[in-house]
């Protein structure tokens, strides 16, 4: 995995392969040309993080800051490895994303998630960051999914603006109402 653009780019990310499937190159690099400028001196907020890839990639193109937040030790270890190495600051926690959400105060301008593709995470996370205080009204959430399953079930406080399918890869964006 390398990183795209920015300060770093072409600069390797270091990943622990047998645990997580990083966000692909091709989606990533969608990603950011959907975001285009407008990330400089921005807030990131990265959860369920696995590799730090997309943080890493905010970072490389001028995020002020990024937190990394996932429940695995060794993704997290890895992650702060990958920040040391390439001399990039960021705030990496290894706990579970939905604590961090209920117990954090400060709000963020981007919030990307990568949750398991099992299971109904990606709605329940979006009902967490609702209620949450994280969410200031300019924040865009981000959520990494499998375009063969549609989120349901958004909280009335949240509009979904785009949605893009990239393979078997969707990249769902919501902002506050």
């Amino acid at each position: 995995m390398r990183i795209i653009a920015g300060s770093h780019k072409g600069q390797i990310i270091q990943v622990p392969k047998a645990l997580i499937e990083p966000t692909k190159e091709s989606v990533k690099e969608a990603l950011f040309n959907i975001l285009g400028q407008d990330i400089t001196n921005k807030s990131f907020l990265d959860l369920f993080s696995g590799s730090g890839n997309l943080g890493i990639e905010a970072l490389s193109r001028g995020a002020d800051q990024c937190t990394f937040v996932d429940n695995n030790r060794i993704c997290a270890e890895m992650i702060a490895k990958n920040l040391s190495r390439l001399k990039l600051e960021g705030k990496v926690l290894g706990q579970d994303a939905f604590r961090f959400i209920k117990n954090s105060h400060t709000p963020f301008d981007y919030i990307f998630a990568d949750p398991p593709y099992h299971g109904n995470l990606s709605e329940s996370l979006l009902v967490s960051l609702s209620e949450s205080p994280l969410l200031c009204p300019t924040s865009l959430i981000v959520v990494e999914h499998l375009a063969q399953k549609t989120i349901e079930n958004i909280p009335s406080s949240l509009y979904c603006v785009d949605q893009r399918v990239y393979g078997i890869t969707s990249l769902s964006f919501y902002t506050p109402l």
